[in-house]
């Protein structure tokens, strides 16, 4: 939405503004909007990951990619280190999923995704996973979990290259992870020890230019949204034997490639 189009559609435009005063950085949309810059991500990976030379390159805001059967895996930002890594960092409000599992899913196809056609095995690129949370995934009281692959009867870690690391906004333990997940759950900071998370939070929350980014953002997510109930209704009816024609007689959104796609992917999962 542009500043004119905002200004033409005055109470729209105010609940817009008056939802975006109380985001956060846990926050799907806002998140989405910080990650696009790679200084941000650069600062908070320097945190998280405790490595104060880590340099991002670039990166990827809410990529989607997927796997051999379409299914679509969306991921908040992708980012990729200049030593050749690959992290992808994802926030997490809802309790409502196994996270260990969702986890090993996106890090699987994010390797298949990047990893070279052909190339040998001892190429498989180095994944790292951050999952922050508005909640205690393992619910042992700490703030940061470090998820290795061990071998049970030495206890010795096994180095295949992935790297899942889960971190929390709800366990307070005095550490810098800590302080920077209190910002997370904050709709109003400024802070010196995290100086481009907060001047990019000031501006898309109190300039006008930011603002009226944030008003295009939502308006991009009320359309995903629709997208997605869309995709959900179109798979049940796919599910209880309706064809594409008859499905697209009733969907406005999806197109009929799109509907076709849905519909083998539903009749592979009844397969299964």
């Amino acid at each position: 939405m542009t500043e004119k189009t905002a200004e033409n559609n005055i109470p729209d435009f105010a609940k817009k503004k008056a939802y975006i005063e109380r985001l956060r950085p846990i926050d799907d949309v806002m998140f989405e909007i910080l990650a696009k810059d790679p200084e941000v991500c650069e600062e908070i990976l320097k945190v998280i990951l405790e490595d104060p030379k880590l340099k991002v390159l670039s990166v990827t805001p809410q990529d989607s990619i997927k796997n051999l059967y379409g299914r679509s895996v969306r991921l908040d930002a992708l980012c990729e280190l200049s030593t050749g890594e690959t992290v992808n960092v994802e926030v997490q409000r809802s309790d409502n999923d196994n996270h260990l599992m969702r986890t090993r899913y996106n890090l699987s196809c994010i390797t298949a995704n990047i990893m070279e056609p052909g190339a040998k095995f001892e190429k498989v690129p180095t994944v790292c996973f951050v999952y922050i949370s508005e909640f205690d995934v393992f619910g042992e009281n700490k703030t940061t979990y470090h998820v290795d692959s061990v071998i049970r009867e030495t206890g010795t870690v096994v180095d295949d290259k992935c790297y899942r690391i889960f971190v929390n906004t709800k366990v307070k333990d005095e550490t810098e992870i800590s302080k920077l997940m209190e910002h997370f759950m904050q709709n109003n900071f400024s802070d010196p020890d995290f100086p481009k998370l907060s001047e990019a939070f000031y501006h898309y929350k109190h300039t006008d230019g930011g603002v009226n980014t944030m008003c295009t953002i939502l308006d991009e997510y009320a359309e995903d949204r629709l997208r997605e109930k869309e995709i959900k209704s179109a798979k049940e009816l796919f599910a209880n034997g309706l064809s594409v024609s008859m499905v697209k007689k009733i969907s406005d959104i999806l197109s009929e490639e799109e509907l076709k796609a849905l519909s083998e992917e539903v009749v592979h999962n009844q397969k299964k």
